[in-house]
């Protein structure tokens, strides 16, 4: 007998995802591959506030330049009134030589199309390759 994923309940004979249930298996991107083109689109709307809040919770003053770039590591998704997009992103300096080990941080994106809902809902940095996502994210501090 088939036993159904931890994230997957059997029902009428049929396989659905659990609402709310996240995802344990991330999907790696390796190079910009596997990475579709909505998640894409969400990346690029919110990379400016990514930036912002990168550089406000490693208290680094704001500047306009482009020398810190995200990369997407893997992600996994958490079906909830709309989607919750969990992210790890390689953070990467460009001005400055490879950073060793690797430095990277976990993004929680909240999606809604149906009401033109997206938003940066979480960040935690200082996060290790191997990190599992969770849910649980620091407020943001505020903002002045």
């Amino acid at each position: 007998m088939i036993q159904p994923e931890a994230d997957v309940m059997p029902i009428l004979g049929g396989d659905l995802p659990v609402i709310g249930g996240l995802k344990n298996d991330p999907i790696v991107v390796v190079q910009g591959h596997l990475l579709d083109a909505d998640l894409k689109k969400i990346l690029t709307t919110l990379n400016s506030e990514i930036l912002r809040r990168y550089r406000q919770a490693k208290h680094l003053t704001d500047s306009s330049d482009d020398s810190i770039q995200f990369q997407p590591h893997s992600y996994t998704t958490q079906v909830v009134a709309g989607t919750n997009f969990f992210l790890k992103l390689e953070v990467v300096h460009k001005d400055t030589a490879p950073c060793s080990p690797k430095e990277y941080i976990h993004v929680r994106i909240f999606d809604q199309p149906w009401t033109q809902t997206l938003e940066l809902t979480g960040l935690k940095i200082n996060v290790q390759a191997n990190d599992p996502f969770q849910y649980d994210f620091e407020p943001f501090p505020e903002t002045k």
